[in-house]
């Protein structure tokens, strides 16, 4: 990525929110690509310095070679300008590495902060669901205790009921029995 691909890519970036902040696969891959932007711009700043190494042993056999010949002054000033622009160069393409070092970092340290503060806000709102949830359970579950005592007593009720008008039924055909047998007992003596 070029220097301005970086810094459009910077400004134009957007990752999606999950339930526990920004998608961390995106960031991850972001932060990855800047990474290896920076590698680009790193290795990049290493070649123009190589070059600028060979240029400058190149430039001291020409000094040397040029101090014997006529004109040399001539030849050493443009050696000097050409030394000190591309020095110039150099001390420019560090400090846009440096740069672009520092905003993708200032950049993916800005996200990963903002995507925690997203999973701890989301966690914090999960928490409180949760003990809504609990509570509301709670209550739900006092209220089938309170309903299930009323059903138990109710159903105590209806079973004394039951069972005193099964008793008076008994007493009932008792009753009808020991009648039934008194008439039997009268008519076997009737006749008799």
């Amino acid at each position: 990525m070029t220097t301005t691909e970086i810094m459009d890519s910077v400004q134009r970036i957007t990752f999606d929110r999950q339930v526990y902040g920004y998608n961390m696969e995106q960031v991850e891959n972001y932060v990855a690509r800047l990474a290896d932007a920076y590698q680009s711009a790193y290795e990049e700043n290493s070649s123009v310095n190589a070059k600028y190494n060979e240029l400058l042993d190149e430039h001291s056999k020409l000094m040397q070679a040029e101090n014997n010949k006529p004109g040399h002054e001539v030849i050493a000033k443009v050696m000097v300008d050409a030394q000190t622009l591309a020095q110039k160069i150099i001390g420019d393409a560090n400090e846009e590495a440096m740069r672009i070092k520092d905003e993708a970092l200032s950049e993916a340290k800005t996200v990963v902060e903002e995507a925690y503060i997203e999973k701890a806000t989301a966690s914090i709102q999960m928490r409180k669901l949760i003990i809504y949830a609990e509570t509301q359970a709670a209550a739900v579950k006092e209220e089938a205790g309170k309903i299930m005592s009323e059903a138990d007593v109710q159903a105590r009720k209806t079973e004394a009921r039951a069972n005193a008008s099964i008793e008076q039924a008994n007493a009932i055909i008792a009753r009808m029995i020991t009648e039934m047998q008194d008439m039997l007992t009268v008519q076997n003596s009737n006749a008799a």
